[in-house]
């Protein structure tokens, strides 16, 4: 029988590109095991994935980081925020991905184990010397406009403002892009939806800096 660590997979890896530090999946084989040694932990991987997983990885984490950094610097060209944005779900490389791409429902305590990703990433990012901005950012990029969020319930604009943008900017690539758990919402639905989160879920300035972006953008673009 082909152990598990001996399958041919990839290494979730924390990489500098064009002064920006994002996550990376690289091809390999782990012929140890599938905890992170030493060897691994020198080359900045945080996580080990099987060759079934990687597809996975890339369309829903990696490339959703890419995109909301993009939409983030969008509504305000800031490198710290844009650093933030490509990070802010650093957190799921700790998650099963059995939970993370599970299609249908997830029960009570999966979504437990999802809600933890901000204080997972932050913790990883702290621990690797990143900015406070920028750790805040990511602690707090799931947390409501009008207190109901996690993982702290901060309201308003007590909210640090990073996070307020990635919130805005996280939600509308989710909604537009293919998740495990549902199909992609059309552009209308997806602006639709931020208009009525408006001052609920996310701060009313922010929302509105980006439709004006979608909407010069889509203008430009005829």
């Amino acid at each position: 029988m082909v152990r598990r660590c001996d399958l041919v997979g990839g290494f979730v890896v924390l990489k500098k590109v064009d002064g920006f530090y994002r996550v990376v999946i690289e091809k390999g084989r782990c012929s140890r095991n599938c905890t992170l040694c030493k060897k691994c932990l020198e080359r900045d991987i945080i996580r080990v994935v099987d060759d079934n997983e990687i597809s996975d990885w890339n369309r829903y984490v990696v490339r959703h980081m890419e995109r909301t950094g993009n939409l983030c610097r969008a509504i305000l060209d800031d490198d710290d925020l844009y650093q933030a944005a490509l990070l802010h779900d650093v957190g799921k490389l700790g998650i099963s991905g059995r939970i993370l791409f599970k299609k249908g429902n997830i029960n009570h305590y999966e979504w437990e184990q999802i809600r933890k990703h901000p204080v997972m990433g932050s913790r990883f990012l702290m621990n690797n010397g990143f900015d406070d901005k920028i750790v805040k950012a990511v602690l707090c990029h799931h947390e409501r406009f009008d207190g109901s969020g996690y993982p702290e319930g901060i309201k308003g604009l007590d909210i640090d403002l990073f996070a307020r943008v990635i919130s805005v900017a996280d939600a509308f690539d989710s909604m537009v892009n293919m998740r495990p758990y549902r199909r992609p919402r059309s552009f209308k639905k997806a602006v639709n939806e931020l208009i009525k989160g408006t001052g609920k879920q996310f701060d009313p300035g922010i929302v509105e800096a980006l439709l004006s972006k979608i909407r010069e953008e889509r203008v430009c673009s005829k």
